[in-house]
């Protein structure tokens, strides 16, 4: 008897969008349905708002989407077309055989017993929930192919999501991660396909009757760095690496932590941001802390020449006997050294640690430790990063401050105030500089001061994995 498989690939399709939208995963066999209920909604950046059900068949077709293989759910009062008896995997532990499904329990069932006897597992989420988020009040219906006006919101029969689950074969051992994907994650607050669908032609023409206003709310929705050449976002882009990097680490990680950063903050929605923004944010981070966007070691020695004569000038900790007479150092630099953890004062006497000994030697080190302190200083994280990031980006003025108030939804006096000390604090190196810093020194060191808080926060933390094995 072979032995069954340790892990499946799946793939996931999206069942209605005129953009394709898949995602493939590598799921342990032994994973319940309620945890890859749990990782799909993670996978598609959902936060899991409406019911949800497994099926071997899809309840009902979108109309005007295609045969995908289900069937319509006529009604009893349709005897000629006969309902087929459904299998439904849910979270009802009543659930059970009523002549047209067989419910079972999807805390019990697993992946592999399912795909043992299917080869398409059918996701449906808000199926039977109206809560769309999307305004959809007034919006005009759009006549489909036979004239039932399929494109627009007809009705409670066009809720909802169907994706199909196909199984690929089995792979080698491995936790629940994402592989590959297709087209971005849908608008949850689009509450279903129908609304998603018409959305995306509304943002994507200029000249549809509603483009200002849905384009006005999606921005609002999925933030100020999915923009995609003038439009709201590109239906057809997915950020692989960023939603890897964010489901490597797990939203159940990340509020587990006792001692949150910004980046932890991004990651598990305690900065109030909708779950659309975050791998777009996350992917303009991971693209200003690429290797190549970081100060090299020439634009470190030029930027920190001043503070290291500073700090070259203290006795070092090491040598004994130690000296009684203070050296003679920029007095701006003595708070920024001692801040810093390079420096310490004993007996009256500014030394050198050993932290400081090893800086010295390093100038990209001694500039990174000037930019950890501008997490440290008062006022809103999210203020902090989204500053940081258009800097990085090269934005500045008028466009940065617009930029920045988009993405943390405020415009009053205080935040105008706050991002032009978070402004001020990069210009000067957080204190390393005494001049004003611009251009592509500006933007570099906005992106060490990004990857100094992403090694932190992704590579330096133990988290918690999303899914146990």
């Amino acid at each position: 008897m072979a032995s069954k498989p340790h892990a499946l690939r799946l793939h996931l399709e999206l069942l209605g969008p005129d953009v394709r939208v898949t995602r493939t995963i590598e799921v342990p066999a032994t994973m319940r349905l309620f945890d890859t209920h749990r990782f799909i909604q993670s996978v598609f950046g959902w936060h899991d708002r409406a019911d949800h059900v497994f099926s071997d068949q899809p309840t009902r077709l979108e109309s005007g989407t295609g045969d995908v293989g289900g069937w319509h759910d006529y009604g009893d009062g349709y005897p000629e077309y006969p309902r087929p008896t459904r299998r439904v995997w849910e979270m009802q532990h009543w659930a059970g055989r009523d002549g047209r499904r067989a419910g079972e329990c999807e805390w019990s069932a697993t992946v592999g017993s399912v795909f043992d006897t299917l080869t398409t597992l059918y996701y449906e989420y808000g199926m039977h929930d109206s809560w769309s988020l999307i305004p959809l009040d007034t919006m005009p219906l759009e006549s489909g192919p036979s004239g039932d006006r399929s494109d627009g919101i007809a009705g409670d029969r066009d809720h909802g999501w169907v994706i199909a689950v196909t199984d690929q074969g089995p792979v080698a051992p491995t936790t629940a991660r994402l592989v590959d994907g297709v087209g971005r994650n849908p608008i949850e607050a689009c509450g279903g396909t129908s609304a998603y669908r018409l959305l995306i032609k509304a943002v994507t023409n200029p000249s549809h009757p509603r483009h200002a206003e849905l384009d006005a709310w999606a921005r609002d929705v999925v933030g100020p760095w999915a923009a995609s050449g003038g439009l709201a976002f590109d239906p057809s882009v997915f950020p692989l690496n960023a939603a890897q990097t964010r489901l490597a680490h797990g939203e159940s990680g990340w509020s587990a932590m006792t001692s949150h950063s910004a980046m932890v903050d991004i990651l598990s929605d305690e900065l109030g941001s909708s779950p659309e923004e975050r791998d777009d944010t996350l992917a303009a981070i991971l693209k200003v802390t690429a290797p190549d966007s970081l100060p090299d070691n020439e634009q470190a020695l030029a930027l920190t020449e001043s503070l290291r004569s500073s700090l070259a000038a203290l006795p070092s900790s090491r040598v004994t006997p130690r000296p009684t007479a203070p050296a003679d150092i920029d007095p701006t630099h003595d708070q920024v050294l001692r801040s810093i953890r390079v420096a310490y004062r004993r007996g009256g006497v500014l030394l050198r640690s050993r932290a400081g000994d090893d800086s010295l030697a390093s100038p990209i080190d001694l500039l990174r430790k000037c930019g950890d302190s501008y997490w440290v200083r008062g006022g809103h994280v999210d203020v902090h990063l989204t500053v940081a990031l258009a800097v990085a980006e090269g934005l500045s003025g008028d466009v940065l401050v617009e930029r920045v108030s988009t993405a943390v939804r405020r415009h009053d006096e205080g935040v105008l105030g706050e991002i032009a000390e978070c402004v001020r604090e990069l210009e000067y190196c957080c204190g390393v500089t005494s001049t004003p810093i611009t251009g592509n020194d500006l933007r570099a060191f906005a992106s060490l001061v990004l990857d100094s808080e992403r090694q932190s926060s992704l590579l330096g933390v133990r988290l918690t994995p999303y899914i146990r094995r």
